[in-house]
């Protein structure tokens, strides 16, 4: 085989598919390699990107929020939780939603009363290291 089937899945629909020579994950242990005739396995996947090659080359980027990869010998399908190619993360908007996501934390850190919603603040921290995980990767595209 010198080739796998590639799918990117979101709530939203497609957001890529295609032969692939490799895929990189960013799965739950680590960043993951499959190539053609990979051993058959599930993983979950944390925020980060995934990469798409051909012939060696890095042909797409793709950022996910997490979700979970189901690899076969011939294909690689990733359902995400939220997906996006790198190319198209507007860095001005991604300065502004982090600025919010910070000042919502630190709102809620202030507020911190006998009670408060440590759920809340726990999420609001989540959803923050996620904007900073794909500043990160945009960065460095």
């Amino acid at each position: 085989m010198s080739a796998l089937h590639f799918e990117l899945i979101a709530p939203e629909g497609m957001v890529a598919a295609g032969a692939a020579g490799m895929v990189t994950l960013p799965a739950e242990m680590g960043e993951m390699g499959v190539l053609p005739g990979h051993v058959p396995l599930m993983t979950s996947l944390q925020p980060g990107a995934i990469g798409v090659y051909d012939n060696g080359k890095l042909v797409d980027r793709l950022f996910v929020t997490g979700g979970f990869a189901d690899v076969q010998p011939d294909r690689c399908t990733v359902l995400a939780e939220a997906a996006e190619k790198v190319s198209n993360i507007d860095a001005e908007k991604l300065t502004g939603q982090i600025a919010e996501a910070e000042a919502a934390l630190a709102g809620a850190v202030a507020a911190a009363l006998p009670g408060a919603d440590e759920a809340k603040k726990q999420h609001l921290q989540a959803a923050l290291n996620i904007l900073l995980i794909k500043q990160k990767i945009l960065q460095a595209s």
